[in-house]
C-alpha cells in the first residue's frame, strides 16, 4: 500500500467518527536530519458537516544525526502544552512500525509566515526576536516538576548540568565514530574539566533553539518545535546555543543577552555562555559525524547525511579548538 493509503488507514483508526476520510496532499517538508516530517492535508464528513484538518507526522529515520526516539519528543511537547511555552498540540504516538514501518507521532500543523517575509522587514524581525527570547524565558522559568518533565533526568547539582550532557555526547561519539577523532576526545575532556560551578536554576532546555525550529506569524511565536535534544539543565545551555548560531535575525550577542535577562529575569553568566558555545560546536560536530556514519554504513543513504558528515564536523571542531586555545 502506498504511503497515502497507509496514512488514510491510520486516520480512519484514530478518527472513527470521520466519514469517508480523504488525503488531499502528503508533503515531505525540507530541513532537519533527525526526523522525516510529513505535512498531511485531510478532509472528511462528521455529523453532517465537512471537516478539513492538517496534520504533521514526525517519523523516525533509520539513521540520523541524533539518536532520540519519538516518545521523547512527543512527551516533552505533551507536558509543555499546559504551560506558557508555545508548542503545537500533539495527538498520537506510535512506538512501533505497525502503521508506517517506523515509530512516529502526530501533531497539529501550525502555519506561519514564510521566511522570505522576515528577510525584507527589519521591524518584523525585531518583534519576532523579542517574542522568541520571551518564549525562551517562559521555557526556562517553567515548573518542570509540576509539568511532569522529571523523566528527562534531574541534575543533582550545577556540575551535573554539564556532566550529564557530556556523558551523553561522549557515548554517542564512542558508539558511532567510524574512525578516531582525537580532537573530539580532547574537547570533551576540556568540557569535563571546566564545567560551570554555578547554575541559577535547573530548567527545561530546548537544546536547539533558533530560526528553523519555531513558527511565527505577525510578530508572534506560534509554536516551538524540534524538541529532540531537550533535557533539564543550565539555562545558559540554550543561551549559548543561540549565541553560537550567530545570534538571530542580525542581532548581536550583547543584544541577545540583554533581552534574555529582561524577559527571563535569569541572570546571564558570561563565562557559562562561553562554555556552552564551545559545547555547541562539539555537539554539532558529533551530530555531523553521526550523520556521516549513518551514510557510510548504509543505515541512511540520504545525500544530506553525507553532506553534513563531510562538511560540518571539521568546521565546528576547528572553531571549538580555537575558542579554548588548542
Amino acid at each position: 500500500m502506498e504511503l497515502e493509503g497507509r496514512i488514510k488507514t491510520y486516520l480512519q483508526a484514530k478518527l472513527p467518527q470521520a466519514e469517508g476520510p480523504e488525503i488531499g496532499r502528503v508533503e515531505r517538508m525540507s530541513g532537519g536530519n533527525s526526523r522525516e516530517t510529513l505535512a498531511i492535508d485531510a478532509r472528511w464528513r462528521e455529523k453532517g458537516a465537512d471537516v478539513a484538518r492538517s496534520f504533521v507526522f514526525r517519523r523516525e529515520l533509520t539513521g540520523s544525526v541524533l539518536e532520540t526516539t519519538s516518545d521523547h519528543e512527543y512527551n516533552v511537547i505533551r507536558c509543555l502544552m499546559p504551560s506558557a511555552v508555545p508548542v503545537p498540540e500533539v495527538y498520537w504516538l506510535e512506538t512501533d512500525g505497525k502503521w508506517l514501518d517506523r515509530p512516529f507521532f502526530v501533531m497539529e500543523k501550525v502555519v506561519g509566515d514564510p521566511p522570505a517575509r522576515l528577510a525584507g522587514d527589519p521591524e518584523e524581525r525585531t518583534r519576532i526576536l523579542h517574542a522568541f527570547i520571551k518564549s525562551m524565558g517562559d521555557l526556562h522559568n517553567a515548573d518542570w516538576g509540576k509539568l511532569g518533565l522529571s523523566f528527562l533526568g534531574v541534575p543533582r547539582n550545577a556540575e551535573e548540568c554539564a556532566g550529564m550532557p557530556i556523558a551523553k555526547w561522549r557515548d554517542i561519539y564512542d558508539r558511532t565514530a567510524i574512525e578516531p577523532e582525537p580532537i573530539v576526545v580532547e574537547l570533551l575532556q576540556w568540557l569535563d574539566r571546566n564545567k560551570p560551578k554555578k547554575v541559577e536554576r535547573v530548567s527545561v532546555i530546548h537544546g536547539d533553539p533558533g530560526p528553523g525550529n519555531f513558527i511565527s506569524k505577525d510578530g508572534k511565536v506560534l509554536a516551538i518545535h524540534d524538541w529532540e535534544m531537550s533535557h533539564l539543565g543550565d539555562p545558559m545551555d540554550d543561551v549559548g546555543w543561540i549565541c553560537w548560531r550567530g545570534g538571530m535575525f542580525g542581532s548581536g550577542k550583547e543584544e541577545i543577552l540583554r533581552l534574555y535577562e529582561h524577559y527571563s529575569a535569569i541572570k546571564v553568566n558570561q563565562e557559562s555562555v562561553f562554555y556552552w558555545e564551545v559545547f555547541a560546536n562539539v555537539k554539532a560536530a558529533t551530530a555531523c559525524l553521526t550523520g556521516g556514519a549513518a551514510f557510510c554504513t548504509g543505515a541512511n543513504r540520504m545525500l544530506n547525511m553525507a553532506q553534513v558528515g563531510l562538511g560540518g564536523s571539521r568546521r565546528f571542531l576547528q572553531r571549538a579548538a580555537e575558542m579554548v586555545g588548542f
